[in-house]
């Protein structure tokens, strides 16, 4: 598969689901201007390689561990710009833009 150009994520909203019998925590529903770009999954267990291969019919979706949920969530409140996207490899990433060096102190 080749590496999809990044995508700028303007805009999300995301849910925490009660205990149940699924195995999805909380997911984010990535926005940008063109809308819908992907959905970054939660997982209860640490089955996200499992989940990534069963789901590869549907690029737009991105597993991770449930420990990862308020990581990824800081990151969308506090760095800007934060782009989706998709390598060679298949392999889906949320990443920032370049930042200059000593931001935060």
């Amino acid at each position: 598969m080749p590496e999809t150009a990044p995508e700028r994520i303007l805009y999300y909203q995301y849910q925490i689901f009660s205990a149940r019998d699924e195995e999805i925590y909380a997911s984010i529903h990535l926005h940008g201007s063109q809308g819908s770009i992907a959905t970054a999954y939660f997982l209860r267990s640490d089955s996200v390689a499992a989940a990534s291969q069963k789901d590869k019919a549907n690029p737009n979706r991105i597993y991770f561990v449930k420990t990862e949920f308020h990581d990824v969530i800081d990151m969308l409140r506090n760095e800007k710009p934060v782009y989706f996207a998709t390598d060679e490899k298949d392999v889906k990433r949320l990443a920032t833009g370049l930042e200059p060096e000593g931001r935060g102190s």
